[in-house]
């Protein structure tokens, strides 16, 4: 029959060994926790530049249909970038 003292050992020691394992396994996952974390983060943030990136990729196509189909936006956009036509003069005004 094993003496009371040597239980009362086994159960402080299996104690003991239970909390170093908790130590031990919660030291090796917070830091890939917190990789996780960063990670995720980084995701969200690509997302966000990505539909941002679509929805500029839409507006030149959009530009790029109303070149191809609308003479009028065609005029509009040489004009504001100071072109003329051929039959027309160009007079500038200084201030």
């Amino acid at each position: 029959m094993p003496r009371k003292g040597s239980s009362n050992v086994m159960r402080v020691i299996s104690v003991v060994a239970v909390i170093a394992s908790l130590l031990v396994g919660t030291s090796l996952l917070i830091p890939r926790y917190h990789r996780l974390r960063q990670l995720q983060s980084k995701r969200a943030q690509l997302e966000r530049d990505n539909r941002l990136t679509e929805s500029k990729i839409v507006e030149i196509e959009n530009r790029i249909q109303m070149f191809d189909h609308d003479p009028a936006f065609v005029e509009k956009t040489a004009r504001e970038a100071g072109m003329i036509k051929t039959n027309e003069m160009l007079y500038r005004v200084a201030p």
